[in-house]
């Protein structure tokens, strides 16, 4: 899948230099704020989009092994496999 398609306006951008695998969109619940979860190869990448013009990178999660992940948000709780 490419971002053309996709129905989405793009408002800013994040250069990210792998192939990415999957990328899950949720709001949590107890900071009212919107983030996205970004995984590829040995890494998960969370970042702030409550500001859609300025993306905030927060934290990354290294060390699972595999090449491809799958990322659940479910009830507040994030699941990576």
């Amino acid at each position: 899948m490419n971002i053309d398609d996709v129905d989405v306006d793009i408002l800013r951008s994040l250069e990210i230099r792998q192939s990415m695998s999957h990328i899950s969109k949720f709001y949590f619940n107890h900071d009212d704020r919107e983030y996205i979860l970004i995984s590829y190869k040995g890494l998960a990448m969370f970042i702030d989009i409550s500001n859609p013009y300025k993306p905030k990178y927060i934290s990354r999660l290294l060390g699972y092994d595999g090449k491809w992940t799958d990322i659940r948000y479910i009830n507040d709780h994030i699941y990576i496999k």
